[in-house]
């Protein structure tokens, strides 16, 4: 199907040997996809080899064993050169029928699945006074990302590196530039506070809890001693530490008197080499202060719980993001959990967490791109200073997820249906899938324009290699859209999810996780 080509409006699910007559559900879009191709379905086949017989069974399988570290020989991957669904099948009913062969399935790229309920309230005996949690919507935020293995440089006073909460996802190869020597042990707790709310342990029954649990946390002390001095001159040589050791956010819960050309320039090779640097405004009541203030970087300032803006909160329009900074708990010095001092580098560490959190879902993202999304994704705040977006992690992290829109959630036979689309920005490209799952099974849409019986023959991308340049929203079906709005008769009665997913081209594997619209049809 070219881009100027109309698909079909009355399509057809194929099941079986008979055809069920359906208005169709159709996501051809075909105005904004590019051309159409084939793509894989599954990486493989899964399959497990009876006892007795040995590893060498098939030579052409890559065995889990010697990938997990496992000592059972029995369980493998058929990593033939996968190709259509036909062919898979073929190889399928092959495996199943060698008596050698305990079962055999295919390794699915990924079922397609709901974004998850909001997570549930952590278990953590801090968490029930983090406001935080709440005012940024950081459950919805969990159940899509939690930050997995993204590196957050913390270029402070240190981390206390034994902290129970902390320890788990703390990297080993943090520097002490502060003293001269490889421990960046925390002596005075500001690191500790800052390292808590991005990534403390969440649910482990004690402390507090992290935006981003699952971040990888690089320690880099640059205050010497138990002080809270540093110079331009350490920083600018542990920012370039980070850059050296693979950090893809950093965050400054820190301010300089003045803007200096080292530490610009090093600020220059982090955000070259595509590094998000997080800053905190400062905390005195005035304009921005440096590093935050120096372009590209993402400057922070602080809001209360009444979401306004804090009066000693620096402010201007250097501001990407506002976040909570007062009446904060994390992690503290020592091993335990509490309350903390209020401020701008209270804030800043949630906003890294949240950009931690978009780099787990698309690592590809930009830093332009991520900016876009916080300063997008907030809450208006208006203060006399001008008017500031509030963090918001739940859209921020959910906005970069393909979604179909239904018009209602209930309806008759009789009635028609509208749908609307949302596509995000994308860093990179990707495969789009269409799915909807039936009372009477789950169906995939082919390029044909063809609805197909998924438990059959597999799942098929709309289109292959789409990159969204930008945020694309608009009516599918409906008035103003490519197609007319669709009419629902003869369709049984029952629950109906429209499913659709974004998968990397470059690593096959899900962007994020997958959005459900369901409807029901219910019978008159």
């Amino acid at each position: 199907m070219d881009n100027d080509a109309k698909p079909p409006l009355n399509v057809h699910f194929r099941r079986g040997p008979g055809l069920l007559a359906l208005r169709a559900l159709v996501l051809a879009a075909a105005c904004m996809l590019p051309a159409i191709a084939p793509a894989q379905v599954a990486r493989g086949i899964i399959f497990k080899v009876r006892p007795g017989y040995g590893p060498h069974t098939h030579q052409a399988s890559r065995w889990i064993s010697r990938r997990v570290g496992v000592e059972d020989d029995s369980v493998a991957v058929d990593v033939a050169r996968p190709g259509p669904a036909a062919r898979l099948h073929r190889r399928l009913a092959q495996l199943k029928g060698d008596p050698r062969i305990e079962y055999a399935e295919p390794n699915f790229l990924g079922k397609f699945e709901d974004v998850p309920a909001p997570a549930g309230a952590p278990n953590d005996p801090e968490a029930a006074n983090a406001w935080w949690i709440d005012a940024v919507a950081a459950r919805q935020a969990w159940a899509v990302s939690r930050g997995r293995d993204v590196t957050v440089a913390l270029l402070d006073t240190g981390v206390d590196l034994s902290h129970p909460d902390l320890a788990p996802n703390m990297r080993s190869d943090g520097f002490n530039f502060g003293d001269g020597n490889p421990t960046p042990q925390d002596q005075v707790g500001h690191g500790t506070n800052v390292a808590g709310l991005v990534a403390a342990v969440c649910n482990n029954g004690a402390g507090a809890c992290g935006i981003a649990d699952q971040a990888r946390l690089l320690p880099v002390k640059i205050s010497q001693g138990a002080t809270l001095t540093f110079d331009s001159a350490t920083l600018a040589e542990a920012i370039d530490y980070a850059i050296l050791h693979g950090a893809q956010v950093i965050n400054l819960s820190l301010t300089l008197s003045d803007q200096t050309q080292t530490v610009a320039s090093a600020l220059e090779r982090a955000l070259a080499a595509g590094i998000a640097v997080v800053a905190a405004a400062g905390n005195g009541g005035g304009t921005v202060s440096f590093p935050a203030n120096y372009p590209g970087i993402i400057g922070v300032s602080s809001v209360n719980q009444s979401g306004q803006l804090v009066s000693t909160a620096n402010r201007g329009p250097q501001v990407a993001v506002l976040a909570p900074g007062t009446h904060m708990v994390s992690t503290r010095l020592g091993g335990g959990a509490g309350t903390i001092q209020d401020g701008t580098s209270f804030a800043s560490p949630l906003v890294a967490g949240t950009v931690a959190q978009l780099l787990a879902v698309d690592p590809s993202l930009s830093r332009d791109q991520i900016r876009s999304n916080l300063m997008g994704s907030g809450t208006s705040v208006t203060d006399a200073s001008g008017t500031y977006v509030a963090l918001n992690s739940g859209k921020s992290v959910v906005s970069l997820l393909p979604d179909l829109i239904a018009s209602g959630q209930s309806f008759a036979s009789s009635d028609a249906l509208t749908v609307a689309y949302s596509l995000p920005a994308l860093g990179s490209a990707v495969d789009l899938y269409v799915a909807v799952d039936t009372p009477f099974g789950p169906f995939c849409l082919l390029p044909s324009g063809i609805w197909s019986d998924a438990s059959q023959a597999g799942y098929q991308p709309v289109a292959t290699s789409y990159l969204g340049l930008a945020t694309a929203q608009g009516t599918l079906f409906g008035q103003g859209g490519p197609f007319p709005t669709l009419s629902l008769a003869g369709l049984p009665s029952g629950r109906y999810v429209w499913l659709i997913a974004a998968v990397s081209r470059s690593s096959g594997k899900v962007v994020g996780t997958i959005v459900e619209s369901p409807i029901s049809i219910v019978a008159q």
